[in-house]
């Protein structure tokens, strides 16, 4: 979601070239980010049009600040989980689990 609010308020800096604004944006991307359901009725979708308008109107740094933080928390994920130590730890408990259950 951080990723695609940062491209869609670049694209409405960009509105003399894009011909939208923010607002155009909030309106169009509605059935992108919450799924088309043609049960909806139009209060529904402009309740959803305001909302994707806030999230636009919420700073870029702020954004910004959540992919960082998501982008560090799943690179430290991933090296804890290659770490030989904790292969070799988790392989050796599924061989004394496989022999516990064949014994």
């Amino acid at each position: 979601l951080s990723y695609v609010m940062i491209h869609l308020q670049k694209m409405a800096l960009k509105s003399p070239d894009t011909k939208m604004d923010i607002q155009n944006f909030a309106i169009a991307f509605g059935p992108t980010l919450y799924g088309e359901d043609s049960s909806l009725d139009m209060s529904t979708a402009t309740i959803l049009s305001k909302v994707n308008l806030e999230l636009l109107s919420i700073e870029t740094s702020f954004y910004e600040y959540m992919l960082r933080s998501t982008i560090e928390k799943e690179l430290f994920v991933r090296i804890k989980i290659s770490d030989p130590s904790t292969t070799i730890k988790r392989n050796k408990l599924i061989s004394e689990m496989e022999k516990k259950t064949s014994a």
